[in-house]
């Protein structure tokens, strides 16, 4: 299953400062992102590059959930890695 490819993630609110989540990935070079939320719910996905980018172009002060996608692909822990394979082949952001 792909719970056992799962690597734990970091999370963030959608009000969080860019140049604060920026600084924070920085530190830790193997956040590969972030996962955006509004209170518990999950609403969007930031890559690496994406937050380290828009960090050094835009206003430190612009909250994530501006630049982060809600094009989300989910799949429950116990979905197989056939599942996750077709899911990832039929996006188109690859």
């Amino acid at each position: 299953t792909l719970a056992t490819l799962c690597q734990p993630i970091e999370s963030t609110q959608m009000t969080t400062p860019l140049g604060e989540l920026a600084l924070s990935m920085l530190k830790d070079q193997q956040a590969l992102g972030v996962a955006v939320l509004d209170g518990t719910r999950l609403v969007g996905w930031c890559s690496r590059d994406n937050v380290l980018n828009a960090a050094r172009s835009a206003d430190p002060r612009l909250q994530i959930g501006f630049i982060s996608s809600a094009d989300l692909g989910t799949l429950p822990p116990t979905a197989t890695i056939g599942e996750g394979l077709e899911l990832v082949s039929s996006r188109q952001d690859q």
